[in-house]
């Protein structure tokens, strides 16, 4: 799969939950540095920031593909949309063998929810 320069595909929308606990997992490309070539946005929709993803050495190959952890929420955001972005300044292939697994443990109405 092809994403553009500066482009994004969304992955999870819970809206209108928030998620208070869960995970992301991803293997994506990487650099020699082990620093991620794609950026994985969380946030609540439009406001999305990059997620400071954790790099899994052991399941991780510098230069090629790596294994990051991201825990949900961070301190201080309200996440219900989780999106994969390419920062570059050209088109990227997403490999094939490219994975994003969200694993949602507990969700909370939104903001403004009544029951």
């Amino acid at each position: 799969m092809i994403i553009p320069s500066q482009g994004f595909i969304h992955l999870y929308d819970s809206t209108p939950f928030v998620i208070t606990n869960g995970h992301i997992a991803a293997n994506i490309p990487c650099e020699d540095n082990s620093t991620a070539s794609f950026n994985i946005l969380i946030g609540q929709a439009p406001n999305l920031t990059n997620a400071e993803l954790e790099n899994v050495p052991p399941l991780s190959s510098p230069g090629t593909m790596c294994l990051y952890h991201v825990d949900i929420p961070p301190q201080n955001l309200t996440v219900t949309d989780i999106a994969i972005q390419n920062p570059g300044d050209s088109d990227e292939v997403l490999p094939a063998s490219s994975t994003v697994v969200i694993g949602v443990n507990e969700i909370s109405p939104g903001a403004g929810h009544h029951e």
